[in-house]
């Protein structure tokens, strides 16, 4: 039965059931059905009017009157306590009161699509008039069933799919898409087809700068599977007896696929291309991120209603993976690549990306970057996994001076290269990305600079010294001030070859030469003494020279001199050396020796032992060494009384000296020079002669002696006082008046 008020046009049907309980008294189950989003107020039915009309054996009597009263807590419904009318009081939406996951808050018995939407309700009615004269309860069970209405279009929960999909993914291969959500009942107001197509959408909205504007049917298909599709029909209340069709939710399953149908690849032609050709710079290498790598379509779907379907859509973004599917390469080097003040590229036509020539400055700092490559890695998921690094081919001169940063390749110094210990480096660096490398050769020429002082380099012409070897000099030696010893024999005229003179600079790039480089000055040297001068060794010579004299020495007034040789390179700049010469004036045998004491006298005391020292004789030979070697010796006569020590000149007594035989001898003293050594040289002996006077020194070494052992005299007697009887005459030997003096004394003896 429908019951339709005069102010609605919502249908309204009645089923009623009869129930008998073991005996008891029976009661009724209702049905109504009401389409939502009626208005509110719509009349659903009236309990007494349908309930007398269809079910008056429900009745305990057979008046209608009665009340009726709600048990059903609702927000949605309300009742007339005295007719059973039951009307809406607020929106009706089936979806909200069944929703496709069971949350209403209403006691609903819905919870799958397959089932119809319905409320329950408990209704109890008192009737006024009884055979006991007390109302008795009963109890009404209203079940209102919800129909559908088109209301909603197919839906996504995302407000945009993003897929994933690995560049050169296999033609075939699928991506599980979501289905829509439709809350409306099906078949007819459900989701029943979807459709890809592309998106119009602007890039600043879904694919951003990276988005492919292409035809997605080149590459993409939308895979459509129907899993279930139920009979609509199918559906019967058994329950009921009145064989009413409810209406039930059959929509169909779906499985929803993105199939790829084209080659994906992350990196365009038109890119690749460029880097084939080189062009592209470190700069630009961000834009190997510009190609399109995100496709852009829509997922529609639509339900299937016969006159306007419903439609709705979802954005899909398509974004193709990289792939380590390409090798890293080098490219070209270019200013920015060396950092302009130690290091610079050598330009040599055009440059080559697998070979790169760079010179680097001598004495460049230690950790000083001299190198960057430029490299482009065309799979971005591979940029950051670069490693950089030598071949195992490197030379060890080279892995020690050289050393590779792993991250950027950079090259930098461990330590500061010398141009004199090597000029020039290969350096074959490798990039790998883990699975593709490449290679570049950096050549790596030392630049030489003025940072060494010449090297002076003296050899005596003739080696006198006891060492003999070839004296150096330089400003790095530690014994910069320790002198050079040359020598000179004196009287030599002007003009004198003393040594010869070497010059050379490590930082000459062909080693030490005796002719100047083009357009250089070669080496300026200056001495500090005017006795001494400086020439080239032979005709256009600048660093081979000889040393000469340019006065005559005389060791007497100047035994050595000190010199001063400084050398200047022609470097930038200038680096200088200096040489301190010690001269040495050599002794010629041109000098006589001179005793030094004119007139030579010595005394000595006669009856002096033997050996005795009577003078020391001392001479002076203003020569030197050899040259002034004296030796001295007697002659003369009574040479044999004496001896002299040829090396020292003592003179002392052979003999016991008689002052009463000789009182003084007069000597011939002479001493010589070189005596005894090596003549060879041509040198001559020089002597000089004196006199030596030894006076013997008197002694009282003799008694007094009469002329007469017996003196006779004969006298007169009675001869008067101091009558003479005659002379007695004695006399001494010594020398001396003191000792030759005689006191006669006459001691007499009266004989009878």
């Amino acid at each position: 039965m429908i019951s339709t008020p005069s102010f609605t046009t919502f249908p309204i049907i009645l089923l009623i059931h009869l129930h008998l309980v073991f005996g008891q008294r029976a009661s009724v189950n209702v049905q109504f059905q009401l389409t939502e989003e009626c208005p509110e107020g719509t009349i659903v039915g009236t309990l007494s009017e349908d309930i007398s009309i269809h079910a008056p054996q429900f009745l305990l009597t057979q008046s209608t009157s009665g009340s009726y009263q709600l048990l059903t807590a609702t927000q949605l419904f309300e009742l007339d306590s005295s007719s059973g009318t039951i009307t809406t009081k607020g929106r009706i939406d089936r979806e909200e009161i069944c929703p496709s996951s069971p949350s209403s808050h209403h006691p609903i018995n819905s919870d799958t699509s397959d089932v119809p939407c319905f409320i329950d309700l408990q209704v109890l009615r008192l009737e006024s008039q009884t055979a006991s004269g007390v109302p008795e309860p009963q109890v009404i069970l209203v079940k209102i069933f919800i129909l559908d209405i088109n209301d909603n279009a197919p839906t996504w929960q995302e407000e945009s799919i993003n897929i994933t999909v690995p560049e050169h993914t296999a033609p075939g291969s699928r991506f599980h898409l979501p289905v829509a959500v439709d809350a409306d009942c099906g078949p007819e107001n459900t989701t029943s087809r979807y459709f890809l197509f592309s998106s119009n959408i602007p890039d600043s909205d879904y694919g951003g700068p990276h988005s492919l504007a292409t035809d997605i049917n080149r590459y993409f298909k939308l895979d459509t599977e129907v899993v279930e599709q139920k009979d609509p029909q199918h559906f019967m209340f058994d329950r009921w007896s009145t064989g009413w069709n409810l209406q039930a939710c059959s929509a169909p399953t779906f499985r929803l696929w993105l199939q790829v149908i084209g080659e994906l690849d992350y990196e365009t032609p038109g890119q690749l291309s460029l880097i084939q050709q080189k062009q592209m710079l470190p700069k630009e290498n961000d834009k190997l991120d510009a190609p399109p790598r995100t496709f852009v379509m829509k997922l529609a779907a639509a339900d299937g209603s016969r006159f306007v379907p419903k439609t709705g859509s979802v954005v899909i973004r398509v974004n193709v993976k990289d792939i380590n599917d390409h090798a890293p390469y080098f490219l070209p080097p270019e200013s920015s690549s060396v950092d302009g003040v130690y290091s610079k590229l050598r330009m040599n036509g055009a440059l080559r990306r697998n070979s790169v020539t760079i010179e680097v400055q001598e004495n460049a700092p230690y950790n000083q970057v001299v190198y960057t490559p430029r490299v482009i890695e065309p799979d971005t998921i591979d940029r950051e996994k670069l490693v950089f690094s030598f071949d195992s081919t490197i030379a060890p001169a080279a892995r020690a001076i050289f050393g590779i940063r792993e991250k950027d390749g950079t090259i930098y110094l461990k330590q500061s290269p010398d141009y004199e210990t090597q000029s020039s480096y290969t350096l074959p660096i490798v990039v790998s990305d883990g699975k593709f490398q490449d290679n570049q050769e950096i050549r790596v020429q030392i630049l030489n600079l003025n940072d060494h002082a010449p090297t002076i380099t003296i050899r005596p012409v003739r080696p006198r010294n006891p060492e003999g070897e070839t004296l150096k000099q330089n400003q790095q030696q530690s014994q910069r001030y320790k002198p050079v010893y040359l020598e000179v024999e004196e009287d030599r005229p002007p003009g004198y070859f003393i040594a010869t003179i070497l010059l050379s600079d490590e930082d000459q790039t062909s080693g030490p030469s005796p002719y100047p480089n083009e357009g250089s000055s070669a080496f300026q040297c200056k001495l500090n003494h005017d006795g001494l001068s400086l020439e080239p060794l032979f005709e256009g010579s600048q660093s081979q020279f000889k040393l000469l004299t340019r006065v005559s020495f005389d060791r007497e007034q100047l035994g050595e001199l000190f010199v001063a040789l400084t050398c200047q390179d022609s470097g930038q700049p200038p680096q200088t050396t200096r040489v301190d010469i010690k001269l040495l004036i050599l002794d010629k045998n041109d000098n006589k020796p001179v005793f030094k004491h004119h007139p030579m006298i010595a005394r000595v005391k006669e009856n002096a032992p033997v050996g005795i020292n009577v003078y020391r004789l001392e001479a002076f030979d203003a020569d030197f060494g050899k040259n002034a070697a004296l030796v001295y010796s007697i002659s003369g006569e009574g040479v044999d009384n004496f001896k002299v020590d040829p090396s020292s000149g003592l003179v002392t007594t052979a003999t016991i000296l008689d002052r009463e035989i000789v009182g003084r001898f007069n000597l011939m003293v002479l001493v010589r020079d070189r005596e005894g050594n090596d003549t060879e040289s041509g040198e001559p002996v020089n002597e000089g002669s004196g006199m030596l006077t030894v006076e013997v020194l008197d002694e009282n070494d003799c008694a007094p002696e009469f002329d007469k052992p017996l003196y006779q005299f004969l006298i007169d007697e009675n001869a008067k006082v101091n009558t003479p009887v005659g002379e007695v005459k004695a006399h001494d030997n010594d020398a001396t008046l003191e000792n030759s003096r005689v006191s006669i004394i006459l001691n007499y003896l009266i004989c009878l």
